[in-house]
């Protein structure tokens, strides 16, 4: 009788909706204040731009967590332990082998960015936010990386679309700022390839009548200097673009190959005619000041717009 008189109420060409109740408001986010800090970073290779890293990370949840709800977005976790746990806190110790794109275009005097980054692994933006928690993030004061010094680290949240499935996540990341070591590249890097073209250069002090000493001095400096060249980037992958190392190299075979043709047209002058003198002694005064002065310029403009 009840829904009989309802519908003579609405009337008969009223639609009836089944199964439809007031409007629900959506939930608001779950928000949850990470932290990572750094207890070691090993095995690191910036050929590949692998490494690993050994971390507690910390989860505090404006609501219960969950176990275990998070992946890492640049590598994998190969251990995961559950070093406290209570329904809205988790904290994990935690390694993991991750992987970042190195820049190597200021390479010997590069610095890298060590990346560390993780996301809910089912919960996008709508249901899942993390906020920052300076006091969880850190680096220890233990932490070394051979070759390298530590330079910066930060932490940051930033909102990551997949465009495919139409949806966006709040992703934690935290960053490790290192730089190569600077007297260590020098040593290594500048130093060697410096005596190489010295050795060279000194070859023009010589007279024209020592040509065929200037070739024996200039040539053994050419070889020398590609093989430094081949040796100093043989840890670096392919790249579509040039090093500093590479570009201070190029500048090197330019005043060692000028070198050397200066030598070469002195033996070819003095073979040809030997009363040629003052045009041998003319290309010899050139040679020794012109070439080590466009070499200078070269690697002034290298290390200035590197």
């Amino acid at each position: 009788a009840g829904v009989l008189l309802f519908l003579t109420m609405a009337g008969a060409d009223a639609p009836v909706t089944l199964g439809q109740g007031p409007a629900q408001a959506e939930d608001e986010p779950l928000t949850v204040k990470a932290g990572v800090y750094i207890l070691s970073i090993g095995q690191l290779n910036t050929a590949t731009g692998t490494y690993v890293v050994d971390m507690y990370l910390t989860l505090d949840c404006s609501s219960p967590c969950g176990d275990n709800s998070f992946e890492f977005m640049n590598g994998r976790a190969t251990s995961t332990d559950l070093v406290e746990s209570e329904p809205n806190y988790k904290s994990y110790r935690i390694q993991a082998a991750l992987q970042t794109n190195p820049d190597l275009r200021q390479y010997p005097f590069d610095r890298q960015n060590l990346v560390i980054q993780f996301e809910d692994k089912s919960l996008s933006k709508v249901h899942l936010v993390y906020q920052l928690a300076p006091e969880l993030n850190g680096v220890d004061s233990s932490v070394i990386i051979a070759g390298w010094q530590l330079a910066d680290s930060a932490a940051k949240v930033i909102d990551h679309d997949y465009p495919t499935f139409d949806t966006t996540y709040s992703r934690f990341q935290f960053d490790v700022i290192i730089a190569r070591g600077t007297l260590s590249s020098i040593f290594k890097a500048v130093l060697p390839a410096l005596f190489i073209v010295l050795g060279g250069f000194l070859a023009l002090l010589l007279g024209p009548d020592k040509a065929l000493h200037r070739l024996g001095i200039n040539t053994s400096a050419v070889i020398g200097g590609i093989m430094f060249h081949i040796n100093l980037t043989s840890q670096l992958p392919p790249l579509g673009y040039l090093t500093l190392a590479d570009k201070f190299m190029i500048v090197n075979y330019v005043g060692l190959i000028g070198a050397l043709v200066a030598t070469v047209v002195l033996l070819m002058m003095t073979t040809n005619d030997k009363d040629q003198s003052k045009s041998e002694l003319a290309v010899h005064r050139v040679s020794a000041i012109s070439i080590p002065v466009v070499w200078a310029i070269g690697q002034v403009l290298v290390f200035t717009f590197r």
